[in-house]
């Protein structure tokens, strides 16, 4: 047998061992999925239909605002609706891509993208599923307990490697992280009631998309110039807090915050209504509300796991 036939084997063993492994990790159901063009609205846990489209749309526009040269090509629902998955080209060279963009942000672009499509959907950033092409290099990334979301390469040819130099992300990531001093930490329930007050608004107004001792996904509504000092437009967020192992064996309390815009006149809208994206016109905002609310999680943290 060549060695050219033997590489493809080895390569075809590695693409079967990280789907099962991405099937686990995600709840077994990563099978082949009906493109956008053809489902063109989906329903996630009793939630009006969502367009698809336009949610591809959205996040085109946001990843174009950024400017990392990462495009769109659909987005796509499987057939249980529990996984939603990206496709995303990268067209230009992007080596050193990751360990920059997570030193500038605190977080990795794939995290980024993954929280920004559970935000347009308004489902927990475990359903995202992130199937990246470049060159003829594929790959996928998906959020595991613990870890900032990364891209597992799947090589579709023979190996390559590059390098050049990393563009500068425009705003791309709304992050908070900090150290955290107690050496065991959970996420625990009071959590809800804490971003209650500390955002200004009742428990009930916070629907939970997840609640784990070491991951939090929710999405807040009925909040008015919270985010946006003195904006008069109704503010949707959909806030992840989650704790990631440290090298030295600490823990790192992380958090990304996506918000949306609706119309300030009369009461609190429907959620269809928040079709302005709080990026990048109010990115500033948006990222000294994030690391406040950063610094405020890991303090109750710290002072719950005192007592």
């Amino acid at each position: 047998m060549g060695r050219s036939c033997r590489a493809l084997i080895a390569q075809q063993i590695f693409v079967l061992v990280c789907c099962a492994f991405a099937r686990a990790s995600l709840g077994g159901d990563i099978a082949p999925v009906p493109m956008a063009s053809s489902v063109p609205t989906a329903r996630f846990l009793g939630q009006d239909p969502i367009d698809l489209r336009r949610s591809a749309h959205a996040l085109s526009n946001w990843l174009s605002a950024i400017g990392l040269g990462i495009s769109i090509r659909d987005v796509s629902i499987s057939d249980s609706g529990k996984i939603i998955s990206v496709y995303v080209d990268i067209k230009e060279d992007y080596a050193f891509l990751v360990v920059d963009f997570e030193r500038q942000y605190g977080t990795s672009i794939w995290e980024r993208i993954i929280q920004k499509t559970a935000s347009l959907l308004q489902v927990a950033s475990t359903q995202v599923v992130i199937h990246a092409q470049y060159g003829c290099l594929e790959g996928v990334a998906y959020r595991v307990p613990r870890k900032i979301a990364s891209m597992h390469w799947l090589s579709a040819c023979g190996g390559a490697s590059g390098s050049a130099p990393l563009r500068t992300a425009n705003h791309a990531a709304i992050s908070g992280k900090e150290a955290l001093s107690a050496s065991t930490v959970r996420l625990n329930t009071k959590i809800i009631s804490f971003l209650a007050g500390e955002l200004g608004t009742a428990d009930n107004n916070i629907t939970r998309l997840s609640l784990t001792p070491d991951y939090v996904e929710v999405i807040v509504r009925g909040l008015k110039g919270r985010v946006i000092h003195g904006g008069k437009q109704w503010e949707r967020l959909q806030i992840t807090v989650f704790i990631t192992e440290a090298e030295n064996h600490g823990v790192t309390l992380r958090a990304i915050v996506d918000g949306r815009l609706a119309s300030g006149l009369g009461a609190y809208p429907a959620d269809s209504q928040f079709t302005q994206d709080m990026e990048p016109a109010y990115s500033e905002d948006l990222s000294n509300f994030t690391k406040q609310l950063t610094t405020s999680i890991r303090d109750y943290i710290d002072s719950a796991n005192r007592h």
